[in-house]
């Protein structure tokens, strides 16, 4: 339970796994990536345990947050083309109805 809590309050941990739930598309691929980061996770902590490694906290927190913003980096260059995509199927259409819109002439209603 205690590792059920760490993870439902580590924002940090949140936003990692999120971050493969954006990247990783296949339910088994997503359930192999995370299942790899917990056990580097934990042999990372066990080698840090038993002191045969030392990397400070600061260091290890910002590699996390660089793989986060990279997720970002990915996940908002789809938005952009998602949106450009949109963008060229509704030009044309916005461009025919101000051409017809042009040709068209419109008088105010006689109460105007």
């Amino acid at each position: 339970m205690l590792g059920i809590e760490h993870i439902l309050i580590g924002f940090d941990h949140l936003l990692f796994v999120f971050a493969r739930v954006l990247l990783v598309k296949r339910a088994r691929r997503l359930i192999a990536t995370i299942t790899a980061f917990t056990v580097a996770h934990s042999l990372t902590l066990f080698a840090s345990t038993l002191s045969w490694i030392h990397v400070p906290g600061s260091s290890v927190e910002a590699i996390i947050a660089l793989s986060i913003p990279m997720a970002l980096r990915f996940f908002n260059v789809g938005v952009e083309i998602g949106q450009l995509i949109f963008m060229t199927a509704v030009l044309p259409v916005v461009a025919a109805g101000r051409a017809i819109a042009g040709r068209l002439k419109f008088s105010p209603p006689p109460w105007l």
